[in-house]
């Protein structure tokens, strides 16, 4: 069985992320009008960094390097700011949208309460009335319904909030990750075929 070539360099005890580009425009969105450090990174380009660090950070310490043939120092310099400021937004963006969900779980678990309350009263009210069987029926349906409505908050408190906080720590890494941009060797000429 072939041993598998992990697809990242450990150096050092760090992760590194290298990215080989033939001009560093490459790497946003052509469709982004903002200056060169506020534009917003190409989609497959930030995939493949998401995916990068979400599969190496918790076990390595992680670094990004960008290869690119003719990079000045000063694209350079911005290509660095312009990575961390996409992924701060990034970051700052998932907060509000976790503090969003979790609002949202709030009134959904004001509402549901105030129904379980009803629906739960509502049963012992039927139950006391001795109806029978339709009795028993609607106690056991309003007691069902109560908890049915408890479904929303418990699913965001337990379920949805995790994986978004998760991202927001990829991108809390990316916000802060290491970058260094490195010039491409030129292509050597091949010698003659004969």
């Amino acid at each position: 069985m072939p041993v598998e070539q992990p697809p990242y360099r450990i150096v050092d005890g760090v992760a590194l992320i290298e990215v080989r580009l033939d001009n560093l425009s490459r790497l946003f969105n052509t469709l982004d009008p903002s200056p060169f450090s506020s534009r917003d990174l190409d989609a497959s380009a930030e995939d493949y960094l998401v995916g990068a660090v979400e599969e190496l950070h918790r076990q390595h310490p992680v670094r990004l390097r960008f290869t690119v043939a003719g990079a000045s120092e000063e694209a350079a310099e911005q290509v660095k700011s312009a990575v961390h400021h996409y992924f701060a937004y990034r970051r700052w963006a998932m907060d509000r949208r976790i503090r969003a969900l979790f609002r949202e779980g709030r009134l959904a678990l004001a509402i549901g309460l105030a129904f379980l309350i009803g629906c739960l009263t509502l049963s012992r009210i039927v139950v006391g009335l001795d109806l029978g069987i339709v009795g028993r029926i609607l106690s056991e349906g309003l007691f069902i319904c109560s908890w049915v409505a408890m479904w929303r908050p418990i699913e965001i408190f337990l379920f949805q909030w995790w994986p978004l906080a998760s991202r927001k720590r990829v991108f809390a890494t990316l916000a802060a990750i290491p970058i260094e941009v490195a010039q491409a060797e030129p292509d050597r000429p091949r010698p003659p075929a004969g």
